[in-house]
């Protein structure tokens, strides 16, 4: 399971694009994954054919996790990739061994279905979409009974919950002003601007070069981290001046491109 953001502790398997048996190349997206940060979509680290697959669409891991082997010359070289035979063996054995599971043993039991410790009843982990759609709508997990794999609670079951509780009386809150200014900036500025999102991978060795060695100095001096989030603000902003029709909005039958560049960053008050 990649690292797909600083705070990001695991991620779920929304659907796999190959299946064991299948043959991949190098960079050809593998699988989907979401987070409580984005969904995105994880290319194939080395050409092969995928031996096995670990952690089965809809399950929640964490970051690290041994998602599936891939058997392949080139990864044959790799430190990681020469790892990947032991891991999958000792995962194959779990079942069968008393002993500490493996990383996607771990996985495998922690989203297996509803089981018994000590007296209390484990539910299936949440996926982040779900524990999102929970949080939103102030809703208890145990309220609901999961339609997924081992009782799992899916994305679905939330919303079906949610559509029956609304169909009850509804209670009105009235907005309070900073409510209402972003309820209508949020809805302009879906109906102005495209939102998509796309992934790429970056190296950020040059930036770690200037960051790293700088990072007691500036808490020392300012009090907080020196993270990667200024120097990704400061390559948005460089970059728009380079692809200015990313920097527009629609107006009526026409795109217009703005000259100023105005970056925001969301902040939890």
């Amino acid at each position: 399971m990649p690292q797909l953001g600083e705070t990001v502790a695991e991620g779920t398997v929304a659907a796999w694009r190959k299946r064991p048996g299948d043959t991949v190349e190098k960079n050809e997206i593998l699988l989907d994954v979401e987070t409580d940060k984005a969904a995105t979509e994880v290319p194939a680290p080395v050409a092969g054919v995928i031996a096995s697959v670990l952690v089965p669409d809809g399950e929640t891991v964490d970051v690290g996790t041994v998602l599936a082997v891939i058997e392949s010359d080139e990864a044959a070289a790799s430190p990681v990739a020469t790892e990947a035979p032991a891991r999958r063996r000792a995962a194959e054995t779990t079942s069968d061994s008393p002993g500490e599971p493996t990383p996607a043993g771990r996985a495998t039991r922690r989203a297996g279905s509803a089981r018994s410790r000590g007296g209390k009843v484990e539910r299936p982990r949440l996926s982040p979409v779900v524990r999102r759609l929970l949080a939103e709508h102030d809703i208890d997990a145990r309220e609901l009974s999961g339609s997924g794999r081992h009782g799992r609670i899916t994305r679905d079951d939330v919303l079906s919950f949610v559509e029956q509780r609304a169909s009850g009386e509804a209670t009105r809150i009235p907005f309070d002003r900073i409510r209402r200014v972003t309820a209508e900036h949020m809805v302009r500025s879906r109906a102005t601007s495209a939102h998509v999102m796309q992934a790429v991978e970056v190296d950020f060795s040059g930036v770690d070069r200037v960051r790293l060695p700088s990072r007691g100095d500036w808490r020392a001096k300012y009090g907080f981290s020196l993270t990667y989030l200024p120097f990704i603000a400061r390559a948005a902003c460089q970059a728009l001046g380079d692809f200015p029709r990313v920097n527009s909005s629609v107006d009526g039958d026409a795109l217009v491109l703005h000259g100023a560049i105005h970056l925001s960053v969301a902040v939890d008050l």
